[in-house]
């Protein structure tokens, strides 16, 4: 259940200044003429204080303060390797392996089982085992024979008839799923099919299409386009082969047509990075934002070069920021978006959904009369959006709504010292009587006067899984 008082639920017990509210009722018998002047004294030190009403020493970073939050960013390992969290001792070996771009003391198989989650030695025994006895069962079987395509196409039509009777499913990225119940995706029926190719000396490539994976097969006469989700993929190819009247042996008109751009070859290193940002839409889908982060993350420590990888973990923090904020968890949604932007300053949803946060974060708190901490933390929104218009608006609405609260409430020497520094703030464009809707839109005429992100939801992200 969400803090009704965000503010204070993420503050550090160490802060130089609390920056709860001073209510009458804490005062005990003092009064509220003293609380008036602590509340105007506390006005006061934000005003003057700048940055500084920020500053705190704090380890846990959800308690920080949105200043430590950027110098913390910019200080230790690579951006993206902050989410990978803490990784099992198989993917510590897994990723030394790969540090060379090549799997030495792994298979494809190993790989992409430990990418899929598998995280003891026990389990990944006994799933090579299973991948053992059905390489042996084919063997045995014979049908193994003839050209490089023939062996490829008896390899495919025997992983579709023994192995994936489970089933399409598109979240099926798991190699062990896969062993075990038959059910795949395009992901994880490429794997399967490249590392049994490779069994029996074939030369296989992985195809990386935005939202789709394929395999490359290797021929003499050229190459084929492996459909590894299509039961039918060999003779939809023969057959078209013989619509066009070409001769056996011919591989013209066979070969997908791909626009260059669009499509990559992949390494098995890069292939075994598909299953874990497939690993990541999955867990993003449950709303596990921390898991699926740290999957996107390796997935790029993998293959650094990933578009894929790289979206989708962008789209992974700005949906966590988007669930943050409406907990009203704003420090952390902040924190969120600023790691996401000092990962890719260009990203505009990120450099959108800051500002919609801020200003959220600053009404919420004038909903609950807590008016400096609004301009507080309006003013660090200005320092980290600088040049952003929306935000002279949103300071001048909290000027307004703090002096009109003061005069219900009738404490006028506190709405006095409200006026005063809304007019040294905006100067000429500031008008020396009352804060009212036709002095706001008089005030405002010094710069644009809406926000364009004003009023609207946060929007959340799409990511990209091969499917």
């Amino acid at each position: 259940m969400p803090s009704a008082n965000p503010l204070e639920s993420m503050r550090s017990p160490q802060s130089t200044f609390c920056l709860k509210r001073l209510r009458s009722s804490a005062l005990g018998g003092l009064g509220s003429a003293v609380s008036r002047l602590l509340r105007l004294a506390l006005f006061a030190w934000l005003a003057l204080a700048g940055r500084g009403a920020w500053s705190a020493t704090v380890a846990d970073p959800d308690r920080a303060s949105p200043a430590m939050v950027v110098q913390s960013l910019a200080e230790g390992q690579p951006s993206y390797q902050k989410f990978e969290g803490r990784l099992s001792e198989l993917e510590i070996r897994l990723f030394a392996d790969a540090a060379d771009g090549h799997w030495d003391s792994h298979t494809l198989l190993t790989a992409a089982l430990v990418a899929s989650g598998v995280d003891n030695q026990a389990a990944l025994r006994r799933y090579e085992r299973r991948f053992g006895e059905l390489v042996a069962e084919l063997r045995r079987s014979g049908r193994v024979s003839g050209s490089p395509r023939q062996r490829a196409e008896a390899i495919f039509d025997f992983m579709h008839q023994r192995v994936l009777g489970g089933g399409y499913h598109l979240d099926c990225t798991d190699l062990a799923v896969l062993l075990e119940q038959g059910r795949f995706n395009c992901a994880s029926a490429s794997v399967l099919f490249s590392c049994l190719a490779g069994e029996f000396g074939l030369t296989v490539r992985g195809i990386e299409i935005p939202g789709h994976a394929l395999i490359k097969l290797v021929l003499p006469e050229g190459c084929l386009d492996i459909e590894t989700t299509c039961p039918d993929c060999f003779r939809l190819l023969e057959n078209s082969r013989k619509q066009t009247g070409l001769p056996p042996g011919t591989l013209a008109g066979e070969k997908r047509a791909r626009a260059p751009q669009t499509s990559r070859e992949v390494s098995d290193v890069q292939l075994v990075a598909m299953i874990y940002y497939n690993r990541g839409v999955d867990l993003l889908a449950q709303n596990r934002f921390r898991e699926a982060l740290a999957a996107n993350a390796k997935a790029l420590r993998l293959d650094p070069q990933s578009a894929t990888a790289r979206g989708n973990l962008l789209a992974t923090i700005n949906n966590w920021a988007v669930a943050e904020a409406r907990l009203r968890h704003y420090l952390k949604a902040v924190e969120l978006l600023r790691r996401g932007l000092a990962m890719e300053p260009g990203y505009e949803t990120l450099r959108v959904n800051l500002s919609r946060v801020y200003e959220q974060w600053a009404d919420d708190l004038c909903g609950a009369e807590r008016f400096a901490e609004a301009l507080a933390v309006l003013a660090e929104a200005a320092r980290d959006r600088p040049g952003e218009p929306g935000f002279v608006l949103a300071r001048l609405k909290v000027y307004r709504r703090w002096a009109r609260w003061c005069r219900e409430k009738g404490h006028w020497e506190e709405r006095s010292a409200v006026l005063s520094q809304a007019r040294r703030d905006f100067g000429d464009a500031m008008p020396p009587s009352e804060l009212d809707d036709s002095e706001l839109a008089q005030a405002g005429k010094s710069g644009p006067s809406t926000s364009p992100n004003a009023g609207t939801s946060i929007p959340e992200t799409s990511p990209i899984a091969t499917q």
